[in-house]
């Protein structure tokens, strides 16, 4: 009975350990999102202000498919960030339930062991 007790505290600190990587890495997600929107002038504006210039073709050219390149990656790392987070959600509640259970068990085997009170 020692021994399964030590190892089921053994499990409930482990437990507690990842519920705390899994939440510090949540916590770094969050900090790690961009909060600022950045201006973007509408598209009337440069083509007008591009207009008078004699390489328009050129520069539109070259500025659309890295535009376009820009925003597939953007894409592509929310997406990325997204799985993450709910994967990194999950352990969470995985490891919270598994520590709950585990500490839960550790109590019942520790009163299980305790002495009866002697009779008065």
């Amino acid at each position: 009975m020692k021994t399964l007790r030590s190892i089921c505290l053994l499990l409930t600190g482990v437990s507690l350990l990842f519920v705390l990587t899994c939440g510090m890495s949540l916590h770094v997600m969050r900090i790690g999102e961009s909060s600022v929107q950045y201006r973007q002038s509408s598209l009337p504006n440069i083509v007008t202000q591009l207009s008078d210039e004699s390489d328009v073709a050129t520069i539109r050219g070259l500025c659309l498919p890295l535009v376009r390149a820009y925003n597939a990656q953007t894409n592509l790392n929310a997406e990325q960030s997204d799985f993450w987070r709910y994967g990194l959600i999950t352990a969470l509640g995985w490891a919270i339930l598994c520590a709950i259970i585990f500490g839960w068990v550790f109590a019942v085997l520790r009163n299980s062991e305790q002495p009866a009170p002697a009779p008065a």
